[in-house]
C-alpha cells in the first residue's frame, strides 16, 4: 500500500525540457484522442506492436525513465487480473448454451484475449501518462478551452468544463501526498496495513476519513481563494501565453498519422 500510494505519479508533470514537452498542448492533447479511439479499435496483434513501439519512441524522445510509466500502471494490476480472467474463462463458445454456468470454461482462445484485452488497457494507461508527464495541468487546461470553444454557441461551457477538469488533475498529487503523510501518521501511533485482504480493507477506514474530510477541507479553502480573488469566469480573462500552432506541431501530428494509418489496413 505504501509502495503504491507513494510512487505513483499519474497526473504529476515530469519536466525535462525535451522537444515533446515544448508541443502545442492542442497537438497533444488531440493526437491523445486519436490514439485512444485506435486503441479502441485495433483487433490484431500488428497493431498492437505498432501501437506499443509508437508509445515507447515517444517515451525517448520525451526523455523520461520507462519506470515512470511502469509506476503509473503497476496500480491497475486488479484490473488486469479481473480484464484477463474475464476474458479466459468467458470466451464465446462454439456451442452456446442457456445456463450461464455451462458456458464458463477455460480455453486457449479466451487466453489469448485476456492477453490482448490486458495489452490495450496498458497501451491506454501509458498514453495517458504520457500526456500528464509532458503538459502542465495549466498549460491542459488552456487546450481544452480552445477545443470546446467553438461549441459555445450550443451551450457548452467551455471554460468551465476545462477549469474542473484541471482542478482535479491538480488534485490527485495533493490527494496522494495527503494520503502518504495520513497513512504514515497512524503507522505511527500503532496501526498496519498489511495482512490479508480483510484485514487490509479494514484498515483503509483510518486512512480514507481523514483524507475525505482533508479533501472537502482543501475543496472549500479554494472556493473561498477563488471568491477572493473575484473569480468570474472566463468573463474579460486574458491568457499570459497564447497558443500557437508551430511547425514541430505539424512533424508531430505527421508522424501520429504515420503510426495510425498503417493500422486502418491491418484491420
Amino acid at each position: 500500500m505504501m509502495m503504491t500510494v507513494s510512487q505513483f505519479s499519474l497526473g504529476r508533470y515530469f519536466e525535462t525540457g525535451s522537444p515533446v514537452h515544448r508541443l502545442d498542448p492542442r497537438t497533444k492533447l488531440s493526437s491523445f484522442f486519436v490514439l485512444m479511439l485506435f486503441i479502441l479499435f485495433i483487433h490484431n496483434l500488428y497493431s498492437l506492436l505498432i501501437f506499443m513501439a509508437f508509445i515507447a519512441g515517444v517515451c525517448i524522445f520525451a526523455r523520461l525513465p520507462l519506470r515512470l510509466l511502469l509506476v503509473n500502471i503497476r496500480p491497475f494490476w486488479f484490473l488486469f487480473l479481473i480484464t484477463f480472467f474475464l476474458q479466459a474463462f468467458l470466451a464465446p463458445s462454439s456451442t452456446p448454451t442457456g445456463n450461464f454456468w455451462n458456458n464458463i470454461h477455460f480455453s486457449v482462445q479466451g487466453v489469448e484475449s485476456g492477453l490482448f484485452y490486458v495489452a490495450r488497457i496498458v497501451l491506454l494507461l501509458s498514453a495517458a501518462s504520457l500526456l500528464t508527464l509532458t503538459t502542465s495541468p495549466m498549460s491542459l487546461t488552456d487546450a481544452m478551452e480552445k477545443i470546446l470553444k467553438p461549441f459555445k454557441n450550443i451551450g457548452i461551457h467551455a471554460h468551465e468544463i476545462a477549469m474542473m477538469i484541471s482542478i482535479s488533475m491538480r488534485f490527485i498529487p495533493i490527494l496522494l501526498d495527503e494520503a502518504l503523510r495520513i497513512q504514515r501518521a497512524q503507522q505511527s501511533r500503532g496501526a498496519r496495513f498489511d495482512g490479508n485482504l480483510i484485514q487490509r480493507t479494514r484498515s483503509l477506514i483510518p486512512l480514507l476519513v481523514p483524507l475525505f474530510i482533508s479533501a472537502f477541507r482543501r475543496a472549500h479553502h479554494l472556493a473561498l481563494a477563488m471568491e477572493a480573488r473575484c473569480y468570474r469566469g472566463d468573463e474579460g480573462r486574458t491568457h499570459f501565453e497564447e497558443l500557437r500552432f508551430r511547425r514541430q506541431d505539424a512533424v508531430a501530428c505527421f508522424f501520429m498519422l504515420f503510426a495510425c494509418v498503417p493500422v486502418l489496413f491491418l484491420q
